[in-house]
């Protein structure tokens, strides 16, 4: 996978073979008394058909307290902008500034199906052979007409 380094401290690297995903360390930061934005210096080129799932490394909650403001971010193959995580925080939550070059993300990435989507006024039944109760309730608004219909 092509990537480019727009900073000196980046890294895109596995830890290993078994590794799941690559490696991003924090390369610049700005923190607005809520939220911290960290910058990890990487442009990436996902490849068409994959989409790439930005989440913190397991140590990131631990060492910083820190929570990713998204849960996940998704990262588009069409997306070529800096690589850069948002997270929650507060000054009293903030353990300690990131250390720059600290590895507090990795980037995976997942092979991706997007079928056009197609409007329908009737679904199929799922395998197990019946909707749940609350599905079969549940009213959607039409386009067609645009009035409340249940499925």
């Amino acid at each position: 996978m092509k990537f480019k380094k727009i900073s000196k401290i980046a890294t895109f690297e596995r830890a290993t073979n078994g590794s799941a995903g690559y490696d991003l360390t924090a390369c610049t930061q700005s923190f607005d008394g809520s939220t911290l934005t960290v910058f990890l210096g990487v442009v990436v080129e996902i490849p068409d058909g994959y989409v790439g799932l930005l989440i913190p490394r397991s140590s990131t909650y631990k060492k910083y307290g820190l929570t990713l403001s998204n849960s996940v971010g998704v990262i588009d193959s069409d997306y070529r902008g800096e690589l850069m995580a948002t997270f929650t925080t507060s000054i009293a939550t903030l353990q300690s500034q990131v250390q720059l070059g600290a590895k507090i993300m990795q980037l995976l990435l997942i092979k991706c199906n997007t079928p056009e989507p197609e409007e329908t006024d009737k679904l199929s039944l799922p395998k197990t052979g019946s909707l749940p109760k609350r599905a079969r309730k549940v009213p959607i608004k039409t386009k067609k007409n645009n009035t409340l219909a249940a499925l």
